[in-house]
C-alpha cells in the first residue's frame, strides 16, 4: 500500500458521538438502551444529512459495539444504499471472547461487519478470530496514534540517576471502577512491606469503591502510602504520567489504550495486562520488551511485577527507554495518518 505524505486531496468531516446525557461510569442498562437510542437516533440523522449534502467518498465508523451496534448497522445500511463506500473501526479487545462465546453481540456485530467494506481492528488477536469466522471480509489492522509533538512541548520528559529508592512512585490514570483491576493493585501494592512507595490514582471514582479501596489500604501502614487525586484535565494527568517511576493498568479488558501509549511516550516502566494490543503494544515475549506483562486478575502476578521493578531498577530503566523508542517510531500522529490515508484512498472510488 503506497503511503501518502501530501494529504491535499482529502478533507474530512468529522462528527462526535461521544456520550454527553450520563456519566461515563454510569453503566445502568435501562439508561444505557432508552438514551442511549435516542441519542443514536440524532446522529443517525446526522449522518444521513451529512452523505446527503456532502456526497462523501467513504464512511469512517468508529464503535465500542455493545448497544451501540445496532446504530451501525443503520448507519452501515445507509451507507450501502446511498452507494458511500464504509469501514468500521472497533475501538474495543473483546472480540475475541465475544465471538468463541457466540453472544448476542457477536451475531450484532456480525452483521455490521458484514455490511461494512473494511473492517478495521485494534490488535491481532481479533484480526485472527474475525478471519476466523468471516474469511471473506476485508480485515485490517491500524494503531492509535499519539501526538508526540504536544507532549514534546508541554512536558520535560525527568531524566534522573536511577536507583532502588528511586521506584517508589506508582501510578495508576483512568476511571477507577473495579474492570480496571484497581482492586487487584491496591492488594498487591499492600503486600509490599520491604519498600517505601507511594499509589497515585488519579480519576474519577465512587464514594462506596473508594471506601473499599481505603479499608484494602489499611491493612498496610494505616494506608498512608495510597492518594487519590480525582478528576483532572488531561494535561494535569498526563504530568502524573510524566512523574511516575512505574505506571500500571491491570485492566480486565482494553483494546489499544491511550494512557499505555503517553507513558511509552514518556519513558515510564509500564505493567500491564495481556488484554487487547496490549502485547503488541509493549512487544510481549520478545527478547526486548517494552514492559511486564501479567494476567488479568491476578494479584500474585502485580504484587511480583512491581516488587521486580522496586528491585531491578535498571531493567525498568531500558523497558522505559524501549517503549519510547517504539511510541516515536510507530504511534506518532504522523505515521498512523499516513496509514489512515492509504486506507482510505486503496478504496475504489472517487476522492
Amino acid at each position: 500500500m503506497e503511503v501518502v505524505s501530501d494529504y491535499s486531496e482529502i478533507e474530512v468531516i468529522h462528527i462526535d458521538t461521544g456520550v454527553r446525557w450520563r456519566s461515563t461510569n454510569d453503566l445502568a442498562f435501562f439508561k444505557r438502551l432508552f438514551g442511549g437510542t435516542f441519542q443514536a437516533f440524532l446522529y443517525i440523522l446526522r449522518i444521513f444529512n451529512a452523505i446527503k449534502d456532502t456526497s462523501p467518498h467513504l464512511v469512517h465508523l468508529c464503535t465500542s459495539a455493545s448497544l451501540a451496534t445496532a446504530k451501525d448497522i443503520i448507519i452501515l445500511s445507509l451507507c450501502s444504499v446511498l452507494g458511500v463506500k464504509s469501514v468500521i473501526h472497533y475501538h474495543f479487545g473483546r472480540l475475541p471472547e465475544i465471538i468463541k462465546g457466540n453472544t448476542w453481540e457477536w451475531k450484532l456485530i456480525r452483521v455490521a461487519m458484514k455490511l461494512a467494506d473494511i473492517i478495521l481492528l485494534l490488535d491481532r488477536k481479533s484480526q485472527i478470530a474475525v478471519k476466523d469466522k468471516l474469511p471473506d471480509n476485508f480485515v485490517k489492522l491500524i494503531a492509535n496514534p499519539i501526538d508526540l509533538k504536544m507532549l514534546k512541548e508541554r512536558f520535560t520528559r525527568r531524566e534522573s540517576e536511577i536507583s532502588p529508592n528511586k521506584l517508589s512512585r506508582f501510578v495508576y490514570a483512568g476511571h477507577i471502577v473495579p474492570n480496571k483491576g484497581i482492586h487487584e493493585l491496591v492488594e498487591a501494592c499492600a503486600l509490599i512491606k520491604e519498600y517505601p512507595f507511594q499509589l497515585h490514582l488519579v480519576g474519577p471514582v465512587e464514594d462506596s469503591f473508594r471506601e473499599k479501596l481505603e479499608s484494602l489500604a489499611g491493612k498496610l501502614n494505616a494506608g498512608q502510602w495510597l492518594r487519590f487525586h480525582g478528576m483532572m484535565t488531561r494535561q494535569e494527568a498526563m504530568g502524573f504520567i510524566n512523574d511516575a517511576d512505574i505506571f500500571v493498568l491491570p485492566s480486565y479488558t482494553e483494546g489499544f489504550p491511550n494512557v499505555i501509549l503517553e507513558a511509552m511516550a514518556f519513558g515510564k516502566a509500564i505493567i500491564a495486562t495481556r488484554v487487547g494490543a496490549i502485547p503488541e503494544m509493549l512487544d510481549d515475549k520478545t527478547a526486548f520488551p517494552c514492559g511486564l506483562l501479567i494476567n488479568s486478575q491476578n494479584v500474585e502476578e502485580l504484587h511480583n511485577a512491581l516488587v521486580y521493578f522496586i528491585e531491578n531498577p535498571r531493567e525498568a530503566s531500558l523497558c522505559g527507554a524501549l517503549a519510547h523508542k517504539k511510541a516515536l517510531e510507530q504511534y506518532s500522529m504522523e505515521k498512523i495518518m499516513e496509514q489512515y490515508v492509504a486506507l482510505w484512498l486503496s478504496i475504489p472510488g472517487k476522492i
